[in-house]
């Protein structure tokens, strides 16, 4: 490829990559989790609405929640919809 083809290219494709929704990034809310430095295997994780409501809590015990790890991410975001779909039906 000659060098402004392959510009154009990468120019191209770091405009698009950002527009594609990543799985582990939540959609129509998001979450938070307070834990302690002292007591790690010990976290809140609060739910919210795009609108900053909060819509749900879990209390988790005996595990640590890595936050660095797409996995736990994906999970959480899984146990987001189904907070945001019970709170919409109680709504």
């Amino acid at each position: 490829l000659s060098l402004p083809v392959a510009v154009l290219l990468v120019a191209a494709t770091a405009i698009i990559t950002p527009l594609k929704a990543q799985r582990w990034v939540p959609q129509n809310g998001y979450w938070e989790v307070v834990s302690s430095v002292a007591k790690p295997s010990e976290a809140i994780v609060k739910y919210y609405d795009l609108a900053g409501h909060l819509i749900g809590q879990e209390r988790f015990s005996g595990m640590r929640l890595d936050l660095r790890k797409r996995r736990t991410c994906r999970w959480l975001n899984k146990r987001l919809q189904t907070a945001l779909s019970g709170w919409a039906s109680r709504k």
